[in-house]
């Protein structure tokens, strides 16, 4: 899995709008943003939070993971993020299944330099490594995400996909079998 490049645009958009901006552009300024995200090669954009604009919230598809260089697993904190079935199996699996800490705050983009992975949870990929954010020009490198996922993020992978696949047992009331 190749980690993909993100590309900060500001935030205060619903849900909706963040999800479906690339299908239902219609202002000029929107149209530029997103031509400069396909053109220049980004793979997804992260929305800040719409009063400060200095808080990572999420993606237009996907809620993002931190991890700190003591292993601890961040999750942004905001009461405009989507909540995620994928996001909460992860933070459930960091903490019970592989011992780790799992804090959720809000997370200043300033900040993001310090972490040392960044992942993006969802339904499709349960986690796919990011290995940079781009804020108008200034590159913000994770350690590992460009090439492969980072060894946590990799391990909440495993794990996650580890349940849903019947090989690692199953919190109590998370699988039911369809006849």
């Amino acid at each position: 899995i190749k980690g993909c490049k993100l590309l900060i645009f500001a935030g205060g958009y619903d849900r909706f709008r963040k999800t479906y901006r690339v299908k239902f552009l219609q202002l000029n300024k929107e149209k530029r943003e997103y031509q400069h995200l396909c053109y220049n090669g980004f793979d997804e954009n992260l929305f800040l939070d719409p009063g400060t604009r200095t808080y990572v919230e999420e993606t237009g598809g996907a809620n993002f993971l931190f991890v700190t260089k003591d292993n601890e697993v961040v999750t942004p904190l905001s009461d405009s993020i989507l909540p995620s079935i994928t996001r909460r199996s992860l933070v459930y699996v960091a903490e019970h299944y592989l011992g780790l800490k799992v804090t959720t705050r809000k997370v200043r983009l300033d900040e993001l330099k310090d972490f040392a992975e960044c992942g993006l949870c969802g339904t499709a990929a349960v986690i796919s490594p990011v290995g940079k954010v781009v804020d108008h020009g200034k590159e913000i490198c994770f350690p590992s995400g460009m090439e492969k996922m980072g060894p946590i993020t990799q391990k909440l992978y495993d794990t996650l996909t580890g349940i849903q696949y019947g090989k690692i047992e199953a919190p109590e009331g998370w699988i039911h079998e369809i006849m």
